[in-house]
């Protein structure tokens, strides 16, 4: 891929290696030798070695009793199948180690989730993501089809950042299995939740990923994670907003880097935050370009 390590390096980046695992597809490894911005999100860095954080920084704030079935919200809740990722992003509050390699959602453990969605009326909307959901189309699949037998259940969300790290996967058998649950005249929607922080991200194959999602009447949201040196100055933002907006992508969040452990090399201020927000609000962008932070 002509990724190098500096050899001065080399021992400590296996150290990190080992307990924060690295993943590139062969995309994403040839975006990295072109965009420091890009490159920056998934190469390990020694400033991973700090102590800074937390490695769980989510655990027990949404459990369900239900392996891989999450609660934060009254109206809808998170279903993971899947821990990894095509990808591994470096500032993922899911990055370690133990997190990657716990076992995925089995059927029963699906259908135990399914059942508690069947059962709570309140629930509107589910969120199926991950890990990646991509990587596993049938259990995927398995989950729609389930919850499109459920009348009070009626938007489902997919996050996936595999529009911008692996577009291929966005196929015409992955649209296809989308639309067999995708029902606007009944206000049935599935959503795709996705995830670009920089503007070297909106590559001609992302490009084509998008435009074959929303031809096909799927709509896509986008949320960014504000990251130290990448994207955290409101001109570059402007420009990825504008960009994904012409693309069809509706720009939902903006989100505070969470203080996961080694990674605050990443993380800028939150004064930093409202910074850009201020900028935002003062004229030089439309409102539909301004996420929620």
């Amino acid at each position: 891929t002509g990724i190098k390590v500096p050899k001065d390096q080399r021992a400590e980046i296996q150290k990190i290696i080992e307990t924060m695992p690295v993943r590139l597809t062969d995309f994403l490894a040839k975006l990295c030798s072109k965009s420091p911005a890009v490159a920056l999100q998934f190469l390990p860095s020694v400033n991973e070695l700090e102590k800074t954080g937390y490695e769980m920084p989510w655990v027990g704030v949404m459990d369900t009793g239900i392996h891989g079935l999450e609660r934060m919200y009254v109206d809808r809740c998170i279903i993971m199948p899947f821990n990894q990722c095509p990808s591994y992003c470096r500032f993922c509050f899911r990055k370690f180690y133990e997190k990657r390699a716990e076992k995925p959602m089995s059927y029963e453990d699906i259908d135990r989730a399914l059942n508690y969605i069947k059962n709570d009326k309140r629930l509107k909307g589910i969120l199926i993501t991950g890990g990646d959901p991509l990587m596993d189309l049938k259990r995927l699949e398995y989950i729609m089809q389930k919850l499109r037998q459920m009348d009070h259940i009626q938007d489902i969300r997919i996050g996936t950042r595999s529009l911008m790290y692996d577009p291929e996967r966005i196929d015409d058998n992955f649209v296809k299995i989308l639309l067999k649950y995708h029902d606007l005249e009944n206000m049935k929607p599935v959503e795709i939740a996705t995830h670009f922080n920089h503007p070297d991200e909106i590559t001609n194959k992302s490009k084509q990923a998008i435009i074959k999602l929303t031809k096909s009447s799927i709509r896509l949201y986008n949320q960014t994670v504000l990251l130290k040196g990448i994207n955290d100055d409101p001109l570059v933002l402007m420009d990825l907003f504008r960009k994904l907006r012409l693309l069809g992508v509706e720009i939902y969040y903006l989100f505070h880097c969470m203080p996961v452990k080694g990674i605050q090399y990443l993380r800028t201020t939150i004064q930093k935050g409202l910074d850009i927000k201020k900028y935002f609000r003062g004229g030089f962008a439309t409102g539909r370009i301004n996420p929620t932070y």
